[in-house]
């Protein structure tokens, strides 16, 4: 069969009209390869320099070798501009993905994440939960290393104050100790609440949107399925909140991740062990896919050992 494809907000999302800096959407990149790869024809069909006149064709050449987009033939400002394409074997974007598997609805209430995209560029990032290793970390320091902390990082007060961010997610709402001690929190550091889920606020015992707002945490929303690197468009994908905070560190730019008290073993269940360490076996293939060039380091690893590089203290 022969696929013909738009490129803006079907197979990268562009903000403003700045080509120069669209991001692609990884998960329907790959849909079309897989297509490619069964020896389908791919087409990749954009209206950018229709109505300008810029030749845009160089700029998204490398933009799609950058994607690893396969593609057959790229066509680009031949296609003509308009609001409403009528045509009797046009299928939507969000129709044609969500019918090969891929969910990814967008989010109306990540918007606000969008400030926080390559704030820090190529620094180093600390990531601190609270596995029983995090009692061992000596703490890495310096001018471009950035800090963030979930759920009861505050039982390490010393840990706390090197906080930049700050992610939690259940029991804020009945857990009055739990809420006490977020609420505690030095208000300087940015904190990051996990309100919503699928599109609505998930009843969970997750902060509620009027209790985040008296503490000046941004809520932000999750899903169950993908993880995103686009954040401020997508759901970010839940299941622990150590994947959120990495979502949004990813996001900042950061070039490497140092993983403190991401233990796993010994804190949950036998049950909740094997589902997370699933999911910790799928952000280390989407991550080397999407951040080929971001380094991932276990800290005094216990529960990840052998999933990334580790160091011991």
């Amino acid at each position: 069969m022969i696929y013909c494809f738009d490129l803006d907000s079907t197979l990268c999302n562009t903000e403003n009209g700045d080509y120069s800096t669209s991001v692609p959407i990884v998960d329907r990149i790959r849909e079309v390869n897989k297509l490619f790869d069964e020896d389908h024809t791919i087409i990749i069909d954009t209206a950018r320099g229709s109505v300008s006149k810029i030749d845009w064709l160089d700029i998204t050449k490398k933009q799609l070798e950058g994607w690893g987009l396969k593609y057959h033939q790229l066509r680009v400002g031949v296609k003509a501009f308009a609001d409403v394409y009528v045509d009797d074997k046009a299928i939507t974007d969000k129709d044609f993905f969500k019918m090969n598997n891929i969910e990814e609805d967008k989010s109306i209430f990540n918007k606000k994440l969008h400030i926080f995209k390559d704030i820090n560029k190529d620094k180093d990032a600390v990531l601190m939960c609270t596995g029983n290793s995090v009692k061992k970390y000596v703490p890495i320091m310096g001018d471009n290393v950035v800090y963030a902390g979930v759920n009861r990082i505050y039982d390490y007060p010393d840990l706390t104050n090197l906080l930049d961010y700050y992610f939690f997610g259940s029991h804020y709402e009945i857990d009055s100790k739990h809420k006490e001690n977020i609420d505690l929190i030095n208000p300087k550091i940015q904190k990051f609440a996990s309100t919503y889920r699928d599109g609505q606020v998930t009843n969970l015992g997750n902060i509620i949107p009027e209790s985040a707002g008296k503490i000046n945490a941004l809520t932000f929303e999750c899903g169950l399925v993908n993880f995103t690197n686009d954040i401020a468009n997508f759901k970010m994908l839940g299941h622990s909140i150590v994947f959120p905070a990495l979502q949004f560190l990813l996001y900042t730019g950061v070039k490497k991740i140092y993983l403190v008290g991401s233990d796993i073993s010994g804190f949950y269940d036998k049950k909740n062990e094997e589902h997370l360490l699933e999911w910790w076996t799928k952000f280390k293939v989407w991550v080397e896919d999407v951040y080929p060039n971001v380094e991932i380091v276990c800290v005094n690893p216990i529960g990840l050992n052998g999933m990334f590089k580790e160091i011991n203290q």
